[in-house]
């Protein structure tokens, strides 16, 4: 399944939809009710319409409560079975089952892992006849300490039982009448999430922008609702660049740009008359140096992204800044606030300090932000805020007093050594990214699901997007798939804990709220997690020898993907001009590797006539290039045309990188490419000769040194007799193998004795090898005898490589052709065919005078 192109639509919806009304009928919608059939079902409540469903993914249990069905999904669905007298009720996406906590009157009702127990058995006891005909009681099997049934039952309190996460509870039968709240409807479903998709990741994106996106008065920009416009406006900003670098849409980068501008205007301070800004930012009135670090690491991003160059020139100063100031410790780490009574440091300076070096040195070429943040990770990895060793391997401190873990602190290790591992090359940069990883899933998430910082007021709020972007790198950057069930699990979570408006807050394994009272950040994580799933796609790996669509890129520059009519899945890239580029991670070329590349593109500029260049390069944008495309106008942007290009070999896994330049301002739209393979050149035999020397037939054969990328570690030729006189097809072409079981095959590896010196067919590369043999009885039946030959060749890893074809042949019938050709090197030599081979086998064959060919004249 590739992202974009191949996904099914999911409707996330309920199979209802019903008013929150006291009082809900049944009997218009269900028949009389009957001994339920096993089943997915919606387990509604007759008092008002809301639906079962468990509160949260935590590690023991989570409370059965009843929620509007506008924003339910398969944490609203069970699965309703037998067992013995009774029933199981079990959700379908946690499988924790539904029990009763305990033996009294207003006892809770709960989910959990079934160990058998009645506590988790139920009757479900049909209501015929009246208003609520077709509809249950669900009794517990337990009855309780005064030897009464227990009803499950909304929680009677007057201002809650209305309301979303109404707790279920127990409570025996109503005395008088029915009770509404003790009345269930069940609904027979199916469950619904079917993965991750593309529209999930659009839908919430919008859903967030129409819920929080602000005029700031204070300002004068448009923003998001927040009451932090340092940091965690920045992180929001990274997030929107998360979304524009995985998926090249406008929306992100619109957003983007907006959003920075608010930011700017905020912290505007008058910097030095040189960079030429009227008014820009100059942070050295903030104190906390980590808020600094994080506002350059998104202005670096957004300039590698997008272009501006004011964003670079505000995040170079501002860090160089940052760094001389704070970078005064005698342990080499930064301080964490100025103007502190002591100067303290911390993981959260330290980590984006670190990062947002690396950055600025991929920004402006400056190998010297390398060096800070080499020398930086070393002083806080050997220091006490980090476990190097033993059960808590890979665990960050906040500070050197406080051992809690986050995803702030994960997530900017993991970050800083894989970029560091990207420049270095150290391998223990990458280890200590993997340890880092793992100690996040094991201290805070409950079976890959995020449990911990379930916060959505303060800076809890605005930590899990940074591990998002930094995990996702480990995945993707090296084809590292530990780490993919945890996007996958953790964007299911928060889809379907999603409100009725598709917000989704920072507490991902619990139900979101209607009512939406915190502010932007306590919401942008989700935006993050969706904008940096790994794939979308079955497999981390592409198939170079597949297309491979343009929009479906893992790392865009200055460029948007855009719907697009006549392409081949309905979108392309647009808005290419020179300088842009695309990224597309662990494509598979194979051990033979390419031999060309196609692209399928439009083309209409300012300039009738002029080419654009399309240039496939190896690991980055500036990476070398291996295909060069050189594309015309097609006359309209809504013109599509394909071409094919030569490339260079290139096997293996690799990232792919496409380059566009040109001289007129817009290069082209590009659909998709896809390469071409290289045919694999198998053994071969290339002709046959008559050794009058040692009398017999020489059979010449060629192998590369490399099949399929693998080398060649031996060679042979296998031999078949045919026919034999009377005796006819006495070997099959399934016999031509080295294992088989014929006494008519026989089986002549080469030796260096048979190698040739020259070149004997069309390939400079191959080895040629000849293998005769010689003649007996020179008999009528030995010359006429067919024999076959197949060549074969074994790989260094033992593999064996057949020749494509086998061939058949007599010593006559190539006799007949090199005499009757005058192909002999001598006269002798041509006599002989006629005299030992043609009249042995033809008595009647008629002799041919030997042709010497042009004579030289003086």
């Amino acid at each position: 399944m590739r992202r974009g192109k191949q996904l099914l639509s999911i409707v996330m919806g309920m199979t209802l939809m019903v008013n929150a009304i006291p009082f809900f009928s049944c009997e218009k919608k269900v028949e009389a009710a009957q001994t339920v059939t096993e089943g997915v079902y919606i387990i509604e409540s007759a008092y008002n319409g809301k639906a079962i469903t468990q509160t949260d993914m935590s590690n023991y249990y989570a409370n059965c409560v009843v929620w509007n069905q506008n924003s339910l999904s398969d944490f609203a669905r069970f699965e309703v079975k037998k067992s013995g007298e009774y029933y199981t009720i079990t959700n379908v996406v946690s499988n924790k089952t539904m029990k009763i906590c305990g033996h009294n009157n207003a006892d809770t009702v709960d989910f959990n892992g079934n160990d058998g127990q009645d506590i988790y058995k139920w009757k479900l006891v049909p209501i015929t006849g009246g208003t609520y005909d077709g509809c249950y009681h669900i009794v517990s099997a337990v009855k309780n300490d005064d030897g009464n049934e227990e009803y499950a039952e909304i929680i009677s309190d007057d201002d809650k039982r209305d309301k979303d996460g109404a707790q279920v509870r127990l409570w025996t039968k109503a005395q008088i009448g029915e009770e509404p709240r003790q009345i269930w409807r069940l609904v027979p479903t199916s469950v619904q999430y079917k993965g991750f998709t593309e529209q999930m990741r659009d839908e919430t994106l919008t859903a967030f922008r129409n819920q929080f996106r602000v005029y700031n008065e204070n300002t004068g920009k448009y923003g998001l609702k927040t009451d932090d416009q340092f940091w965690g406006e920045a992180e929001m900003m990274e997030a929107l660049l998360d979304g524009y670098e995985t998926t090249g849409r406008a929306i992100y980068k619109d957003m983007f740009v907006e959003l920075t501008e608010d930011f700017l205007q905020y912290t505007g301070h008058v910097m030095p008359p040189q960079f030429g800004y009227s008014t820009t930012d100059d942070w050295a009135w903030k104190d906390w140096n980590d808020d600094i670090a994080w506002g350059v690491i998104a202005l670096a991003r957004g300039y590698q992204l997008v272009g501006t160059q004011k964003y670079l020139d505000i995040a170079k100063y501002n860090f160089d800044m940052m760094y001389a100031r704070a970078h005064t410790r005698s342990d080499g780490m930064m301080v964490w606030k100025m103007n502190h009574p002591n100067d303290d440091t911390t993981s959260c300076i330290n980590g984006p300090t670190i990062i947002a070096a690396c950055y600025l040195a991929q920004a402006t070429g400056d190998d010297s932000y390398y060096t800070k943040a080499r020398d930086l990770y070393s002083a806080w990895r050997n220091c006490t805020l980090y476990e190097r060793e033993g059960d808590e391997k890979g665990h960050v401190w906040d500070t050197m007093w406080e051992y809690w873990c986050s995803t702030y602190n994960q997530g900017t290790f993991i970050g800083s050594a894989l970029m560091l591992y990207d420049r270095y090359g150290d391998a223990q940069y990458y280890q200590d990214a993997v340890d880092a990883a793992n100690h996040t899933m094991k201290e805070l998430c409950y079976n890959k699901v995020l449990i911990k910082e379930d916060n959505i007021t303060n800076d809890n709020s605005k930590f899990r997007g940074i591990l998002m972007r930094y995990l996702r790198k480990l995945v993707l950057d090296y084809n590292n798939t530990d780490y993919i069930s945890f996007f996958e699990k953790n964007a299911m979570v928060a889809y379907m804990n999603k409100n009725s408006s598709n917000i989704m807050w920072n507490t991902w394994n619990k139900k979101t709220a209607d009512e939406v009272t915190w502010y932007s950040h306590a919401s942008y994580g989700a935006i993050s997690l969706m904008a940096n799933m790994p794939t979308y796609r079955d497999s981390l790996v592409r198939n170079a020898y597949e297309k491979i669509e343009a929009e479906d890129m893992d790392y865009t520059c200055k460029l948007i993907a855009e719907n697009s009519s006549n392409t081949s899945g309905g979108a392309s890239l647009g808005g290419v001009k020179k300088g842009s580029f695309t990224g597309y991670y662990n494509v598979n070329f194979g051990d033979t590797g390419c031999k060309e590349v196609k692209l399928r593109y439009s083309r209409k500029t300012e300039s009738e006539g002029a080419k654009g260049t399309v240039q496939f390069r190896l690991g980055s944008a500036t990476g070398r290039v291996f295909a060069t495309a050189y594309i015309d106008n097609t006359g309209d942007w809504s013109n599509w045309t394909e071409v094919s290009t030569q490339a260079e070999n290139v096997t293996g896994m690799q990232k792919v990188f496409v380059t566009f330049s040109a001289d007129t301002e817009h290069v082209c739209n590009l659909d998709y490419f896809e390469f071409v393979e290289e045919e694999a050149k198998k053994p071969e035999v290339v002709g046959f000769q008559i050794s009058t020397a040692n009398e017999g037939v020489r059979v010449v054969a060629a192998v590369e040194p490399k099949i399929g990328g693998k080398n060649v570690s031996g060679f042979g030729l296998i031999y078949g007799l045919d026919t034999y006189g009377e005796y006819a097809n006495l070997v099959s072409d399934s016999d031509m193998v080295i294992d088989n079981n014929s006494d008519d095959v026989f089986v002549f590896e080469s030796t260096p004795k048979g190698i040739s010196s020259s070149v004997l067919g069309e390939s400079d590369t191959a080895t040629y090898y000849i293998q005769t043999m010689k003649f007996s009885t020179h008999s009528a039946k030995e010359m006429s005898a067919i024999y076959k030959v197949r060549p074969y060749a074994i790989l260094e890893d033992g593999e064996v490589v057949y020749g494509d074809s086998i061939d058949s042949y007599s010593a006559f019938g190539i006799a007949k052709y090199l005499y009757n050709n005058t192909l002999m090197n001598t006269e002798s030599a041509h006599d002989y065919l006629y005299n030992n081979i043609l009249t042995i086998v033809d008595s009647t064959f008629k002799k041919k005078e030997y042709g010497w060919g042009p004579i030289a004249l003086d």
